[in-house]
């Protein structure tokens, strides 16, 4: 069986998982300047990966929700999970820790 097509049509099998639009995968892999060429095939690959580590960073956020007692997610949720989980560590930049307004006050 193709890779591929196994990746993609597991993606379309789990419930209430819906891939991306193909086209706007494309685009977004276009603006990089250093992406000449690119096959149909990575698209779907890349495709399929978002979807995943969507749904992947999605569950973290919700595990920390839950241990919160709390149902929906929130960016505090988010921050915690990436700063929780070593292998997604390469996102502390994008998604630092929250603050209170308390501890902000002091660096003012």
């Amino acid at each position: 069986m193709d890779p591929i097509t196994s990746s993609s049509s597991s993606i379309q099998s789990q419930p209430g998982l819906k891939p991306y639009p193909l086209a706007k995968t494309k685009k977004i892999m276009k603006s990089d300047p250093s992406t000449a060429i690119m096959s149909s095939e990575a698209v779907h690959i890349v495709n399929g990966l978002a979807g995943w580590f969507t749904t992947y960073l999605a569950s973290a956020s919700l595990s920390e929700a839950s241990s919160s007692g709390q149902t929906r997610i929130s960016y505090e949720h988010v921050s915690r999970a990436v700063a929780s989980r070593p292998d997604l560590e390469f996102l502390k930049a994008i998604v630092p820790p929250t603050h209170s307004a308390q501890t902000l006050e002091q660096f003012f």
